[in-house]
């Protein structure tokens, strides 16, 4: 089990510049520490003075950049999808607790997938998204991972965003969800609650490949990823689990 999450915060100056995201074993507590590292590679007029990373992978304990800045800034509102939608369009590198690298991921905009590299620059998966829609006919918004096996043929992981169970249910109390949506919109309006309680919509996800059992499980409740290693790469499982969080 793991979470996306952030690094914390006095363990970042023992990690190289643009080490603000994690992947934390569950569950969390306050000594917990992370077993991947997340690197954001800024771009030079974005930020000025960013480093790109692993040009350095050490740095010390005083030492500030201005991505620093930038990224705390960034992050003061996890929940903002434009600021979540930036980060996860930029290449990031996944680094072990001991400054390995894992593997680096980048987005190819026309193809718009996003490809997994391995260290030595072997190709381990391409991720991409379909979006949900209603018309012509209801479709989830569905995650595609294909998983490269040397010589052998890929492995096509799919992943529909909430159960089907799930959606009957929401659809079915679909008058009860638009009237607290409308109500939820009326407190924030005039109260300043927040609403954002109202209108969750079925999140949970499951990664399959054909009908053979799930390697990897979203429960969106405690926000947590379930792995089954058997036949997904946990560098490919913590490459999904990054974009998927980034992108929801």
């Amino acid at each position: 089990m793991f979470a996306s999450y952030h690094v914390p915060l006095k363990e970042r100056s023992s990690y190289p510049p643009g080490a603000y995201y994690a992947i934390m074993p569950r569950p969390l507590f306050q000594d917990t520490k992370p077993i991947a590292i997340v690197i954001q590679e800024l771009e030079v007029e974005e930020v000025s003075g960013a480093e790109p990373p692993f040009n350095s992978l050490q740095r010390s304990s005083t030492e500030t950049t201005s991505s620093d800045q930038y990224h705390e800034e960034l992050m003061a509102d996890t929940h903002d999808f434009r600021q979540r939608h930036s980060r996860v369009r930029k290449p990031f590198t996944i680094i072990s607790p001991a400054l390995e690298k894992l593997c680096r991921v980048e987005l190819e905009e026309n193809a718009g997938e996003h490809y997994v590299y391995a260290p030595d620059g072997i190709l381990l998966a391409k991720i991409h998204r379909t979006p949900g829609r209603f018309f012509p006919m209801p479709r989830r918004a569905r995650w595609h991972t294909e998983v490269t096996r040397g010589n052998e043929a890929p492995l096509h992981y799919s992943a529909p965003k909430g159960t089907i169970t799930a959606w009957t249910w929401f659809v079915l109390f679909s008058p009860l969800w638009a009237a607290l949506l409308i109500f939820g919109l009326l407190a924030k309006f005039l109260a300043g609650m927040d609403a954002a309680f109202v209108w969750e919509m079925p999140a949970r996800t499951k990664w399959r490949a054909g009908f053979a059992k799930w390697r990897m499980d979203f429960r969106s409740i405690s926000d947590t990823y379930y792995l089954n290693t058997e036949d997904l790469d946990y560098r490919v499982a913590y490459a999904q689990a990054i974009i998927h969080s980034w992108s929801n």
